[in-house]
């Protein structure tokens, strides 16, 4: 389920809510957080509820799980308080246990001058483990594979359709990824390409034979294709299994 997480369950309940400092290095004019968040081992149905620190109440849900067991991931944006916190609240009947892992943050407009613009695309699919193409095949508990953004691909063959649907200066993608008909509990980390791993999750599941999905924002790597002509890639993400099989 990834490294790191809260020390003791979060309380349910309004008044048990969990202020949590964000504690990576953030500007001074940081407004809010991309973060991806965990419900782990849940012990029952219930959900969390994520705003700014400051704020003592919530209106919506961020993440849900069904029962107990459960391992579930979303990815989400969220306003931070002055003080650079968000508070989670527990919605569920018992504590459970939450892991939040800060993925990138934004500034007002007008007082940043090295942020980049968000542009929509017709969604495209990238990469299929289980069609014809580069790298394919279930990825390995343990391994890594880099992958290549820059195309879309059809959805049977894995033959380029779409060629550029991320044009070479983009430098980060907003994405989703799907773990399909998984062989045992476990995780993917995905991070630009020529990064270490860190164990930080991106995407959970609790047992085999699941199928689960997760969005979020990742910036872009390079990494040399071991394929010839064994061109330098940029456009590419590392994806990193955390399962104990394929």
């Amino acid at each position: 389920s990834g490294q790191g997480g809260t020390p003791d369950p979060i309380q349910p309940g309004d008044q048990n809510s969990r202020v949590v400092k964000v504690n990576q290095p953030l500007p001074a004019d940081a407004k809010a957080v991309a973060y991806n968040i965990v419900a782990v081992d849940t012990p029952a149905r219930g959900f969390f509820a994520v705003t700014p620190g400051d704020v003592v109440t919530y209106d919506a849900s961020t993440i849900n799980w069904a029962g107990p067991g459960y391992v579930i991931a979303n990815g989400q944006f969220s306003k931070i308080a002055n003080d650079g916190t968000i508070r989670v609240f527990n919605g569920s009947s018992l504590p459970t246990n939450a892991i939040i892992d800060i993925t990138g943050y934004f500034t007002d407009e007008a007082s940043s001058f090295s942020g980049n613009y968000f542009f929509p695309i017709v969604p495209a699919r990238a990469y299929d483990s289980r069609a014809p193409q580069p790298q394919p095949g279930a990825l390995n508990g343990g391994s890594s594979i880099n992958v290549s953004l820059a195309d879309g691909r059809n959805l049977t063959t894995g033959a380029v359709e779409r060629p550029n649907v991320v044009p070479s200066d983009a430098t980060a993608v907003n994405y989703n990824i799907t773990a399909i008909n998984t062989t045992s509990r476990g995780w993917f980390e995905v991070a630009p390409s020529g990064t270490p791993p860190t164990g930080t999750s991106s995407i959970n599941w609790p047992w085999a034979n699941d199928v689960i999905g997760n969005g979020l924002t990742v910036g872009l790597g390079l990494y040399q294709n071991p394929q010839p002509p064994n061109q330098l890639q940029n456009r590419s993400i590392r994806v990193t299994s955390g399962a104990s099989g394929p």
